[in-house]
């Protein structure tokens, strides 16, 4: 399966990644997310990214019978890995921010921590930003030292 979504993604130079995209695409994300089928997932909003970050234009979703799953880069592309009740907890997540603002507000973080219910400990951190107005700009630093 193969679907395309209104949103941008940029590695950081910590190995995180910021995924950005209003709230509408992210509702579609999260469908995209939630087939239950391996996917290819093409990024279509382009940003300025500065030259020592990456941005990504894909997610590929990989779905495996272990339980949990894995946010992963692989060379400029987001790879999400796993069981396909996990898919669906992120895929809910990502759909809920674009859904219902007053819940979850402008982002979410997705990092794993001990005893993640759904997160493996192998997964990149990540930062999910409804792009309305009430969030930073894409390709904007995400650090607060960069923000003084």
């Amino acid at each position: 399966m193969t679907a395309r979504v209104d949103a941008a993604a940029q590695f950081g130079d910590d190995g995180s990644l910021t995924l950005w995209a209003s709230r509408p695409a992210l509702v579609d994300l999260g469908h995209a997310l939630d087939s239950k089928v391996n996917a290819v997932i093409e990024l279509t909003h382009t940003v300025p990214i500065p030259p020592y970050l990456a941005a990504a234009d894909q997610i590929r979703v990989r779905v495996d019978a272990e339980p949990g799953l894995t946010i992963s880069r692989e060379d400029d592309q987001v790879v999400v890995t796993g069981h396909p009740s996990a898919l669906a907890i992120l895929a809910r997540n990502i759909s809920r921010l674009g859904s219902d603002p007053a819940a979850l507000g402008s982002h979410i973080h997705i990092e794993y921590f001990a005893d993640h219910f759904y997160l493996r400990s192998d997964s990149i951190p990540v930062v999910v930003e409804a792009t309305d107005g009430d969030g930073p700009t894409p390709g904007s630093p995400r650090r607060a030292d960069a923000a003084a």
